[in-house]
């Protein structure tokens, strides 16, 4: 599950504490924007050619939280295309170069013009540079998996003080939208959420804003399609490591739900659930969206991710969009973290 609030000081005792909301940054790349074109799109679209594929593409960043100062280093665990976390530690870094890499990534950030998750939820960084294909780097539809040959990389932080190693954190998560800040979220193709609107009350996370949007009173446009980018390449973000896309929301008014419709480059869209199924899944199959209070609901990806357009379903690993219709004109949903998850 995700880790969404601030960590609290650490007072002292023998073990230090486990780090919080450990995330991915950078997916296939040195610094957002790290990208290069890839091949025309498949089935002779005749589309120009886009940031397909990362500039480093055996390259990942993650970051976390933990007081400043309380560690004199941190400890790695590393799981590949989920394989279990074990007691062996991958990789170390020191507590000044973990805070250094949070500060080059800020500068780079802002260097890009692109947003950065801010030091209250993250304030320190790892890269691995043996992440090999942790973004395809192969052309687009070359196989029954539109972008195929990724592998899924994930952590777990531990600090160590003064010799002696606290408990591991929760497995890393990919921050969609959160914290008040898009982080693999670049933006949309059709309609206007608010990207920091204030109105969302309390969140979980802490948070001051929130994403929300409000579907037209016409009826003319009651969804949005938002597309990954910045910290992942654009269009193309492997979600291999995960099994769920989070969703901590809430409604501005009852009886609110939304389809969710995801779909491949070039706006194929798959067949869910099963041969022949349906273009889009509802998020009420999973869980509730209330009036007024922030929920959690977990989808999993092998039920928005399975597409049978084959005939059999083939699990895609590489995000690009999802559509998301309400479900009736001049609602409203806030989200407060939206992304991807391990459990």
């Amino acid at each position: 599950m995700w880790a969404g609030s601030r960590l609290a000081s650490n007072t002292g005792g023998a073990a230090p504490e486990a780090p919080t909301n450990v995330n991915l940054l950078l997916q296939g790349m040195s610094q957002q924007g790290d990208c290069v074109d890839q091949a025309q799109f498949p089935n002779g679209a005749g589309f120009p050619s886009n940031r397909f594929q990362g500039g480093h593409v055996n390259q990942l960043t993650c970051g976390w939280l933990y007081p400043a100062g309380a560690a004199d280093s941190f400890d790695l665990q590393r799981s590949v295309d989920q394989s279990a976390y074990t007691g062996t530690v991958y990789d170390s870094i020191t507590e000044s170069s973990a805070g250094s890499g949070y500060s080059n990534y800020v500068t780079n950030s802002g260097t890009a013009g692109a947003p950065h998750i801010g030091s209250s939820w993250v304030n320190y960084t790892y890269t691995d540079t043996a992440a090999t294909q942790c973004v395809s780097n192969s052309p687009p539809g070359s196989g029954p998996a539109y972008f195929s040959s990724c592998h899924g990389y994930g952590y777990r932080v531990r600090a160590v003080k003064g010799g002696v190693a606290g408990p591991w954190s929760a497995p890393m998560v990919a921050t969609y939208y959160g914290y008040g800040t898009r982080v693999l979220l670049q933006d949309v193709f059709d309609g206007g959420p608010n990207y920091a609107d204030a109105g969302g009350g309390t969140t979980p996370s802490g948070s001051g804003t929130t994403m929300s949007y409000t579907s037209d009173p016409t009826g003319f446009n009651t969804f949005i399609n938002p597309y990954c980018g910045y910290g992942a390449v654009e269009w193309n973000l492997c979600v291999k490591q995960f099994n769920y896309m989070l969703w901590v929301a809430k409604a501005a008014q009852a009886s609110t739900d939304l389809s969710i419709q995801p779909e491949i480059v070039g706006d194929y869209s798959m067949k869910l659930l099963h041969t022949g199924g349906p273009q889009s899944i509802q998020l009420s199959s999973y869980g509730s969206l209330v009036n007024g209070s922030y929920v959690s609901i977990k989808v999993p990806l092998a039920d928005l991710m399975t597409d049978y357009t084959s005939g059999s379903g083939v699990l895609q690993t590489a995000w690009y969009k999802a559509t998301l219709n309400l479900n009736a004109n001049s609602q409203k949903i806030y989200w407060d973290w939206l992304g991807f998850v391990e459990a």
